[in-house]
């Protein structure tokens, strides 16, 4: 009788390594963006968006990095007081959205119009996205 001397287990951790490398390599890109944000806050939106449409073809299978990406983006548009910047965000999303399963869409898009939410005078773009 033979037994698999953890063979199975090998292949599991080479898995795990990669996926670690990969999320290392998101968040450094996105340390990057998020250096911009007040070194240079015009070509901060152009990084977040490199990074979310995976510019660098870096593996992102579960699209964590690219979701926290999406995620300071909106943050940055709140904190510039950018609202319609967000409403056409969720537009730029949507075939990346095609792509990701249905619940992670739409607690990115959820998650995109609470920022909305908190800009002044955006209720008019909050209902624009609930419709669309």
């Amino acid at each position: 009788m033979e037994v698999d001397q953890g063979g199975g287990v090998a292949g599991d951790a080479m898995e795990v390594d990669q996926e670690e490398q990969m999320s290392k390599q998101f968040d450094l890109l996105l340390e990057q963006a998020q250096d911009l944000e007040t070194s240079a806050p015009d070509k901060a939106p152009q990084a977040y968006k490199d990074i979310i449409f995976n510019k660098q073809e870096l593996e992102d299978p579960n699209a964590k990095g690219r979701e926290q990406a999406i995620y300071a983006l909106g943050g940055f548009y709140v904190a510039q007081k950018r609202p319609t910047d967000i409403s056409a965000l969720t537009k730029e999303l949507r075939p990346l959205f095609s792509d990701l399963p249905k619940a992670k869409t739409a607690k990115i898009v959820k998650t995109l119009i609470d920022l909305l939410a908190k800009t002044t005078e955006s209720i008019h773009l909050q209902i624009e996205l609930c419709i669309d």
